[in-house]
């Protein structure tokens, strides 16, 4: 006598649902292997592009000190806010009081003080140091306007 003994519905189904929790399982950590790997990266992508814009825009800033016929202003915000060219090429700058916050940067400006014989070495050093060290930005930079 042959006996034809097929599993059962009950029987068969467990076992699915368990390959599908194992595949959503190994799934889920894959994702979460991912996010931890990549964060990190992400983030220092950011910071390393927050620094290459800050210093681009010391550049632009520090060629326009130094085209100024006259010396500088003492406060860098003011002057940038009546500056169309600057504020046109670095479009989401914002201006605080008397300094530049850019791309997690501080942008300032001091001018030099005048010397004992009279006369300046240099017009001023433009400065751009992380709003937050390390998470913003790692280098500090200055550019020495003459």
């Amino acid at each position: 006598m042959q006996t034809n003994i097929a599993p059962s519905q009950s029987l068969a189904q467990p076992r699915g649902l368990s390959r599908r929790v194992r595949l959503w399982t190994l799934l889920g950590l894959q994702a979460l292997v991912f996010i931890a790997v990549t964060r990190p990266l992400f983030r220092s992508i950011l910071v390393s592009a927050g620094e290459s814009d800050a210093k681009g825009a010391v550049r632009l800033i520090a060629r326009e000190l130094a085209a100024l016929p006259n010396m500088p202003p003492d406060n860098l915000g003011a002057w940038v806010s009546d500056q169309p060219l600057i504020q046109h090429r670095l479009a989401d700058v914002r201006i605080v009081e008397d300094h530049l916050e850019y791309h997690g940067y501080r942008i300032t400006w001091k001018p030099t003080a005048l010397g004992s014989d009279g006369l300046r070495e240099s017009r001023g050093t433009l400065w751009a140091v992380p709003l937050d060290p390390g998470k913003t930005g790692r280098t500090h930079f200055h550019i020495q306007v003459d």
